[in-house]
């Protein structure tokens, strides 16, 4: 069975504010039934002065969590992704080819529905029942 971990980036001016965000995604994403979580802030590969580039940043994250086969990442993925320094170090790309179904947005009435966003964006506009069907591709 495939482990599923997201690797969450969560920045702000008040180091409470991250706090509060990180409790309150938590208990999102076990509601909608993941169990294990890691922040990106919480990394030892992404200390501070490493000089890492985006693609190797991404690879120390999936090699800290033993993520050696795949990295899953959105439509937008593949425009920064360099798929030779992925593959030499063992990490098969997988560009989702995945359709969002409209989930309620904070400024849907002003400017309609954005899709592709984060499952941040997701989980803090939608309900459970409704952040699980869009997950799953259901309507």
């Amino acid at each position: 069975r495939m482990k599923k971990i997201f690797i969450i980036n969560l920045t702000t001016d008040n180091k409470q504010k991250i706090e509060n965000k990180k409790l309150e995604l938590l208990n999102h994403f076990k509601e909608v039934g993941y169990k294990e979580i890691k922040f990106a802030s919480e990394s030892k590969s992404l200390s501070a002065g490493n000089n890492l580039t985006a693609n190797e940043k991404i690879i120390a994250l999936c090699k800290e969590i033993g993520a050696n086969e795949d990295y899953c990442g959105g439509t937008g993925a593949a425009a920064y992704m360099d798929d030779k320094i992925f593959a030499e170090n063992g990490i098969k790309i997988t560009v989702q080819d995945w359709k969002c179904n409209e989930y309620p947005q904070l400024f849907t009435k002003q400017v309609g529905f954005i899709p592709n966003l984060s499952i941040i964006d997701l989980l803090m506009n939608a309900d459970i029942k409704r952040a699980q069907n869009v997950i799953l591709g259901n309507d």
